[in-house]
């Protein structure tokens, strides 16, 4: 599992960070343009931290979205998420982009057992506000499995084996590309062949990124 989840441990600030080594982009349905990916990263810190936050970042030829609310339909549970630690900024690639990219993040907190819930779910449906705009996510199946390798890798090594052996051998077959999560079932059936991808939630795990998360919990 090391090659989906990335560990950091940290012995003199007693802390230990665990990260998605690659994001999974959201397919948003009703929006042109959208470039949405993200991560899931849980932080413990002795005596009494530990939090687990989804990352999302978004790239856009245009001012910043201002992401707001997720929202997950896992089964017939509606799961309600607040953005928080928002922050944007223009890059510019080369000396000939003259109009530059936004590129934003934010951070949604979420308990375990809510991991859990959408990890068991048998249909979940995905929805990401902004503060002009709102798109269906279409990919969720690929969220669920993404929530699974990280469960069974980060809280539980004996839970969801048949989605994580299968997600898992596409995920080392397709050089850690996750867009194949789509293809394997919450039962761990599917994605019975082809090259295989996940999300950059972002590029491999770095100390930066790292420490961009711990400042916030």
């Amino acid at each position: 599992m090391a090659e989906f989840v990335s560990i950091n441990e940290d012995k003199f600030q007693k802390q230990t960070v665990y990260h998605t080594a690659k994001p999974l982009c959201f397919d948003m349905k009703d929006v042109f343009g959208w470039d949405i990916k993200a991560t899931l990263c849980r932080v413990v810190k002795m005596p009494d931290t530990d939090s687990l936050v989804v990352e999302l970042k978004s790239s856009q030829e245009r001012t910043a979205l201002g992401l707001s609310d997720l929202v997950i339909i896992a089964d017939d549970e509606t799961i309600t998420l607040t953005a928080f630690g928002n922050k944007s900024k223009r890059e510019y690639f080369n000396s000939y982009d003259q109009d530059g990219t936004d590129v934003e993040s934010c951070y949604y907190e979420l308990s375990k057992e809510n991991l859990a819930t959408i990890c068991n779910c048998k249909s979940i449906a995905m929805k990401l506000y902004s503060s002009n705009e709102n798109s269906k996510i279409g990919n969720t199946n690929a969220f669920a499995v993404y929530c699974k390798l990280f469960y069974n890798a980060v809280y539980d090594n004996t839970a969801y084996t048949d989605v994580v052996s299968k997600a898992l051998g596409e995920f080392t077959k397709g050089m850690a590309d996750t867009s194949k999560f789509s293809d394997v079932k919450l039962d761990g059936s599917g994605a019975n062949g082809g090259c295989m991808g996940i999300i950059a939630l972002f590029i491999t795990m770095t100390g930066a990124a790292i420490g961009g998360i711990c400042s916030l919990i």
